[in-house]
């Protein structure tokens, strides 16, 4: 092929992609059935030659497009807040955060659709006359169809506002021009509005006027909102926790210049690269999000308020190599350098081994550089996808519920080339369903047919609720290769519980359940002094003879006094009373003991000879939490009781977040669920409040009741009737 015919082929490339979405698939068809013919019929024909290689680069374009086919799709309805639906309702769709918005609109049942999406976190918003904004975070995986989104829209109001500085003076001046880039309703969901974007559909900017004056409409009455303000000349500004109810001052600075570049390393140098798009994260309250994007010269410029950010960049082809953490000091400006690698997409799917269908749902982390790069999920049609940089990457099948991890459960790739890797498919075997009968007492009389079962060994975090006069089917996360599967069943309401213990090799067998009348400890802890000792944790352990393993049934931290009680103690079963030190350190154990049916017991004060070292401890301080998901209102309801706050590692909030829901869902509206990280997250898709702040003990559960005060703190979840009954 020569020069001409490469300027021919390439001035019609553009009509080569809007081929490929629609046919795409049957090309590729063609191509496989005519290609022998075609080069059979080109040996001796020179004209038919150039055709074949028009062919060739023509399908081999056509391929690499449908590498990285969009092929997700989003339908929904929007409903108004009696439940009717809203015809004609702008909806927009925003795929990331530099891409410009998708519109639709619904038609008269309120519905709408997006097609040809790609996976991702998606944003979904709506609006109409009269009405504010509204949507929903999803996040999408590859090839998902979702088809049930539901978009309620309420009454607007109007926001007013003002933006001032301080002069060198520190006299407060008013500053006109800067703009509300986007605003985040902070309801059970976060929901970031772009406004900037919107003016390409006919929207004005809210910009301030001379006066430093602004006015922000369609906010949704009754609910918190956060803003994000630009202006060249003082640093990106976020103010959280705003209401329309009254008018808000917004404070901007100068902060610092950061002159940045996004670079990578060919033949040894470093070569600046242009349109690379940059996120910078915040990792201090109020944790907001800027994007730019860097020049033809591969640099940009932008003002930050002093902290401590996390950097990336990306391009088509290439990626950062996670985020870099990057400190903002200097007034007079900094410099930021962002290095970029080679990238491409990942790909896999998992399957059942026996039906061949999808299995949705399974957890799947990618590790590179000895640290979590990836955190996927599979949808409906089992499949995982995300951009990684050349290298090694360790592909992790971290938990598919229902199945038994596959062997091996992680995989080792080396990421090269320019092509997306697609792995082999993972066939997973399902797991049989534990089937569990309770059987109460004959002669009790039950006010009430709900029961509840978990899984105590292997560790599997949640509750199965259900009807007792039915069976409980409980899907195993994992089956232990040696020893057994120990549950726990009870009746809250009616303080009946007991263990049952089920063989491998019954896995499928209906297993009962006898439950009893549970009993009640209680005690202190105190040195030879006979002063209360605090740091400590107070555990139960099951000492079944005949299983050869131990089983903690609970574990739980002594209060400020020394004391410790439990109102959930099994019946007729073996059990050693345990107190561990901070360090996981034994200082005292019980000898082996029985209780009786609704036996309450009292061990007194346990003396420890052995000097502990005392910390300072402190209860849950809504003072110390800053909010990151769900607004302050309702993290203030979590405070004040009753709920339940679990603290996880930012890592695992997607998945405690399915756990904490299904709590809420058995407990009922009464108590209020929420968790507690370290560090910053991403709340697109979290819809449970979500806080920061330090740990404060070893404790990973607080009960906190209707008064606001901490019952206990526990180590992994309590049984359920810790949770209702003091």
């Amino acid at each position: 092929m020569d020069r001409d015919d490469f300027l021919i082929l390439f001035k019609h490339l553009n009509a080569v992609k809007m081929l490929k979405m629609r046919y795409g698939m049957f090309i590729i068809l063609i191509m496989r059935v005519c290609q022998r013919g075609f080069y059979n019929l080109s040996r001796d024909n020179f004209i038919m030659q150039k055709i074949w290689i028009y062919l060739c680069v023509f399908f081999f374009v056509e391929a690499s497009f449908l590498t990285y086919a969009e092929n997700c799709s989003i339908k929904g309805r929007v409903l108004d807040s009696n439940n009717l639906p809203v015809k004609n309702a702008e909806v927009y769709c925003e795929q990331n955060l530099m891409s410009p918005l998708i519109q639709t609109f619904t038609d008269n049942e309120g519905q709408f659709s997006f097609q040809n999406l790609t996976e991702g976190p998606i944003g979904i918003f709506a609006t109409t006359g009269g009405m504010a904004w509204s949507g929903i975070h999803i996040n999408l995986p590859a090839e998902e169809n979702i088809t049930d989104v539901e978009i309620i829209l309420i009454p607007a109001k109007s926001l007013k506002g003002r933006v001032v500085a301080s002069n060198e003076k520190g006299k407060e001046i008013s500053i006109s021009g800067a703009e509300v880039d986007r605003f985040a309703i902070l309801g059970v969901e976060k929901v970031a509005i772009p406004c900037s974007k919107l003016t390409s559909f006919g929207y004005k900017k809210v910009v301030s006027d001379a006066e430093g004056f602004f006015l922000l409409d369609k906010i949704p009455v009754g609910q918190a909102i956060s803003l994000k303000v630009v202006h060249p000349e003082y640093a990106v500004t976020t103010v959280e926790n705003i209401t329309s109810e009254s008018e808000v001052k917004i404070v901007m600075s100068k902060g610092c210049v950061v002159l940045g570049s996004v670079y990578t390393i060919q033949n040894d140098n470093k070569v600046k690269v242009a349109n690379s798009d940059v996120i910078i994260k915040n990792t201090q309250p109020p944790y907001e999000s800027i994007c730019i994007r860097t020049n033809t010269n591969g640099e940009f410029t932008i003002r930050l308020n002093p902290g401590i950010y996390m950097c990336k960049a990306e391009t088509i082809q290439m990626l950062s190599a996670g985020w870099e953490i990057k400190k903002i000091a200097n007034s007079i400006g900094e410099h930021v350098e962002i290095q970029v690698f080679p990238s491409v997409y990942i790909s896999g799917q998992i399957l059942d081994a026996v039906s061949g269908k999808p299995v949705p749902g399974a957890k799947v982390s990618i590790e590179q550089g000895g640290r979590k790069a990836l955190s996927l999920t599979t949808g409906r049609m089992g499949k995982f996808r995300g951009k990684v940089v050349h290298g090694q990457a360790n592909i992790k099948f971290e938990a598919i519920p229902g199945y038994t991890m596959p062997q091996p459960s992680q995989l080792k790739v080396v990421v090269s080339g320019k092509d997306e890797i697609v792995l082999p498919g993972v066939w997973v075997k399902k797991v049989d369903s534990l089937k569990v009968k309770l059987v109460t007492p004959q002669q009790k009389v039950l006010t009430t047919n709900r029961g509840i079962v978990s899984v105590l060994t292997p560790p599997q975090l949640g509750w199965y609720a259900g009807n007792i006069d039915n069976l409980f089917e409980v899907k195993l996360s994992s089956i232990p290769t040696e020893g057994k599967i120990i549950g726990y069943a009870e009746i809250p309401e009616e303080n009946l519980g007991n263990v049952f213990v089920v063989d491998n090799k019954d896995i499928g067998k209906i297993c009962e359940a006898n439950l009893y009348t549970l009993g009640k400890v209680k005690g202190r802890v105190v040195n030879k002094e006979g002063k209360p000792i605090s740091d400590g944790i107070f555990s139960c352990v099951l000492k079944e003879h005949g299983l050869n393993q131990e089983c903690i049934l609970w574990q739980v931290l002594l209060s400020a006094d020394g004391t410790f009680f439990w109102n959930s103690i099994i019946p007729l079963k073996p059990l050693v009373f345990r107190l561990y030190d901070n360090q996981g350190s034994v200082l005292w154990q019980s000898s082996e003991m029985q209780f009786l049916e609704g036996e309450n017991k009292d061990l007194g004060d346990i003396v420890i000879e052995k000097p502990i070292i005392e910390t300072d401890k402190e209860l849950l301080n809504r003072a110390n939490f800053k909010c990151l998901c769900g607004g302050n209102e309702i993290v203030d309801k979590l405070f004040k009781g009753p709920s339940i706050l679990v603290y996880v590692d930012s890592a695992e909030v997607p998945f405690m977040q399915e756990v904490l829901t299904n709590i809420g869902n058995i407990i009922g509206s009464g108590i209020n669920v929420g968790m507690i990280v370290e560090n910053q997250i991403d709340c697109n898709g979290i819809t449970i409040p979500v806080i920061s702040g330090q740990r404060l003990s070893s404790a990973t559960t607080y009960l906190i009741d209707e008064g606001g005060n901490v019952i206990c703190g526990t180590l992994g979840l309590p049984v359920m009737v810790r949770m209702i009954k003091k």
